[in-house]
């Protein structure tokens, strides 16, 4: 698994939340397959939602899913795991 320098994300599905939903060239950022999204969400990482409320009731989450009302400001030591070893995953979708 990856340290929290590494953001991971979730490809075919879902969208990059990192720079309003569009892909990520930052080195430390690694798209994800659905296969390896899956591993991770068994193997502990911390998903992160980053659609709106809307978007949410009407297409569902992920289970446990940490839920941000604003993808570009949110308060990073309440929402996010204390723990910076703990892998995360963001993601949302393309459609604003």
């Amino acid at each position: 698994m990856l340290r929290r320098s590494t953001l991971l994300l979730i490809s075919g599905c879902a969208a990059l939340v990192v720079g309003g939903c569009s892909k990520s060239t930052h080195p430390a950022v690694k798209e994800l397959t659905v296969a390896e999204s899956v591993a991770a969400h068994k193997a502990g990482a911390v998903f992160v939602d980053a659609n709106t409320a809307e978007f949410r009731q009407s297409n569902g989450k992920v289970p446990g899913a940490t839920l941000l009302d604003n993808y570009r400001k949110y308060d990073v030591k309440a929402l996010l795991p204390e723990s910076k070893d703990t892998p995360l995953v963001f993601y949302c979708s393309n459609k604003r």
